[in-house]
């Protein structure tokens, strides 16, 4: 686990589990790969059986993401 020194706000204010525990690797926007912060991980605003990911540009730019289970869009 992160030192909490080295940690973001966003992710110092996530629950614990969203801090320890991450099974999704690549943006759901664009693909790329989650390395490094900014990136966020959540379960569908929809059906809450799908992880979403979404890498800082994506959410900079508010790029859509669409859900793998239910076909919900967003941002």
């Amino acid at each position: 686990m992160m030192a909490e020194e080295d940690m973001t706000a966003e992710e110092k204010a996530a629950p614990p589990a969203a801090q320890v525990l991450r099974t999704v690797e690549y943006c759901t926007s664009c693909g790329a790969r989650l390395l490094g912060t900014g990136f966020t991980v959540f379960p569908c605003p929809n059906c809450l059986e799908n992880e979403i990911a979404r890498c800082v540009k994506c959410r900079r730019l508010g790029n859509v993401y669409r859900c793998d289970k239910c076909g919900f869009e967003g941002p």
